[in-house]
């Protein structure tokens, strides 16, 4: 049992680790699907801030030491851009009617557009004036370009991807744990099935125990009490055979004092099997206690429910084996009643 459940264990965990590792992963992709290389805001820094750098190197430091925060991009070199090149923006930009003037609109991170004059030095700060495919067309920070723009991408190339995917992804993750959440309902149900099996190996003991007399028994009718008969011996009549069968219901007592559900249903076996003696010798014949009972007359018979009672809770002990389920009380009522029996013969 300890390395089953040690395989089990190790099952789960390997299930788990897979689906931690793919939420990890869908994580990350989508965390840089959104930011890329920039991992920093899309802000851009203050245009006052700005006026104090000297260069476009002090304005990268001046990121660094906290007026714009750190920004990826801005590590990312500008290059010699010159009239005419194709530039790559290394985040989202402000386009400007003139340099330093009035902002026209953005254009969005990794947006490619041509070098169509400049540059201008304003502020501190060179600007180029693009022209973009898409509108607005103006002037912008040279900080903010990059010629190199296949470089630029080749570090994106993730979010790039991770972008035209995305949904395919989201697709594949809720299939993928659906098919984790079946996987983990048919291994929890075939770990019950196999406890199943083992208890009823387990239980299997106590049947074969019950021997000949639970095999003849399968063929019983419990449901149908038969024709009556007349000249049942009863009171007087019945045979002197106490001292005989005290012992063995001594060690019924002892068995249903037990605290085993398998002593409990060993002890109303036996009672069984007395029962079926004492019909024998009263003078009633057939190859099971059903067969004898169904010639019984209820009036010659005072404990006769009694012994249809308790007979019955045999059968269901003798034909369901360890799947039924055998209570205390349950246990001692059905010896009881054989019990009320048997005194009415004077059995025991």
């Amino acid at each position: 049992m300890a390395d089953s459940k040690d395989s089990k264990g190790d099952s789960y965990d390997l299930i788990y680790e897979v689906a931690g590792f793919i939420v990890l992963i869908f994580i990350l992709g989508t965390v840089f699907a959104r930011f890329g290389f920039d991992l920093d805001d899309d802000s851009n820094v203050d245009l006052v801030s700005e006026q104090n750098t000297a260069s476009e190197n002090s304005s990268v430091e001046n990121n660094k030491n906290g007026s714009g925060g750190f920004n990826l991009a801005n590590s990312f070199p500008v290059g010699d851009i010159s009239l005419g090149n194709r530039v790559i923006n290394k985040k989202e930009v402000d386009v400007y009617n003139v340099p330093a003037g009035s902002i026209l609109g953005q254009q969005p991170k990794r947006e490619v557009g041509k070098v169509v004059e400049g540059p201008e030095d304003k502020n501190s700060l060179r600007w180029w004036r693009m022209d973009y495919e898409n509108a607005p067309d103006g002037w912008v920070k040279e900080s903010s370009l990059s010629e190199y723009v296949w470089g630029y991408r080749l570090l994106n190339i993730f979010p790039i991807i991770f972008g035209a995917v995305t949904p395919f992804l989201i697709l594949l993750s809720v299939i993928f744990f659906i098919l984790i959440i079946i996987i983990l309902v048919k291994m929890s149900s075939l770990e019950k099935l196999k406890e199943k099996k083992l208890n009823h190996a387990r239980g299997r003991g106590v049947s074969e125990e019950i021997g000949q007399a639970v095999i003849d028994e399968q063929k019983e009718d419990e449901n149908d009490i038969g024709l009556p008969v007349s000249n049942l011996p009863i009171g007087n009549e019945a045979p002197k055979t106490k001292d005989v069968h005290n012992k063995r219901w001594a060690k019924v007592e002892t068995l249903i004092n037990s605290h085993n559900v398998n002593d409990w249903k060993q002890a109303i076996i036996e009672s069984d099997i007395i029962l079926d003696e004492m019909l024998d010798k009263i003078g009633y014949k057939g190859d099971t206690v059903a067969e004898k009972l169904k010639q019984v007359e209820e009036s010659d018979f005072l404990t006769l429910s009694q012994a249809w009672e308790a007979h019955k809770i045999r059968n269901r002990i003798a034909h369901k084996g360890s799947d039924y389920i055998l209570s205390r009380n349950d246990a001692e009522r059905a010896t009881n009643l054989f019990k009320e029996v048997f005194k009415e013969f004077y059995f025991i």
